[in-house]
């Protein structure tokens, strides 16, 4: 298994906000899209068109949260992700939220897999240009 670190600085967007004046707990989730998406091009150098030609999905496998603090309108959040590649398929990342206290918002985990599109059958390790890219990654990290 490969692990790393990666920090995500976000706001709330007015659009995310309820009637409470929080952000309403759903949209917590698509805050660690972007952070996934931003590790995604950041740090592995990936853009989304790389993705759409290799003929590999990344499906949510399982997900999970726990809320401590409401985010509102204005907070500066920073999205803590600690990635994990594991060998047998699928990658796990576990998240910590904090505002602009470091006050801890939220954690969540979110487990991905690979399926190939084509067949929309589910890979059993991942894809060798991804791994290759990963372990690339990480030899420069050391």
């Amino acid at each position: 298994m490969l692990e790393s670190e990666y920090v995500y600085r976000t706001k709330p967007r007015f659009i995310d906000i309820d009637a409470y004046g929080i952000m309403h707990h759903s949209k917590y989730f698509s805050l660690l899209e972007e952070a996934r998406f931003g590790y995604i091009t950041d740090v592995l150098k990936f853009e989304l068109e790389d993705f759409m030609t290799k003929g590999v999905l990344f499906p949510v496998l399982n997900v999970s949260g726990k809320y401590y603090k409401s985010i509102t309108y204005g907070d500066e959040i920073s999205i803590h992700m600690k990635v994990q590649f594991h060998e047998e398929g699928k990658i796990t990342f576990n998240y910590i939220l904090y505002n602009q206290y470091e006050e801890k918002l939220f954690v969540s985990q979110v487990i991905v897999g690979y399926i190939e599109e084509r067949t929309r059958r589910l890979l059993l390790t991942p894809p060798a240009w991804l791994f290759d890219r990963i372990k690339e990654v990480f030899l420069t990290m050391e």
